[in-house]
Parts: structure tokens; sequence; C-alpha cells
């Protein structure tokens, strides 16, 4: 799980994200990968992410994770 609390408050895409659900959200819309809010789970400052995938595509998600908290969305639809 990742702890988004120092997050909180700060504005992503035009949007002030003051919860893991608001994270997760844009976090799909702009990075194109989803992840589970941990607030389900009595974690609501955190996020899950599921390592079921190849080695390549945790570090893709990785990489889009890095693009998505500088203010990259991903626009190159073409690889994903």
């Amino acid at each position: 799980m990742m702890n988004v609390e120092k997050l909180f408050g700060r504005e992503l895409f035009g949007t002030v994200v003051e919860t893991a659900d608001d994270f997760g959200s844009l976090f799909l819309r702009h990075g194109k990968v989803a992840l589970v809010p941990g607030t389900g789970f009595g974690a609501p400052k955190f996020v899950r992410w599921a390592y079921a995938a190849s080695l390549e595509d945790l570090t893709e998600g990785l990489n889009r994770l890095e693009k998505f908290l500088s203010g990259t969305g991903i626009t190159d639809f073409h690889n994903l």
C-alpha cells in the first residue's frame, strides 16, 4: 500500500486531492493506471497496488506515477 496523505490538499490536473478516492480517480483518468483506494480496507490515507502483472507492466505503472505526480498526464494512447 502507498500512503497518499501528503498529496491531500494538493492540486493535480485542476482538482484538489482531498482523499485517497480522489487520488485514485485522478490517477485512472490522467495516469491511465487503476488502483484501489484504501478506504474500503480501513486505511483511508492509502491506495493499494496490484502486483499481479509482469515486471514490465509494473515498471510502466511506476513511470506513469512519476509523470502523474509531476503534473504530466498520459497523452500517448498508442502505447497503452
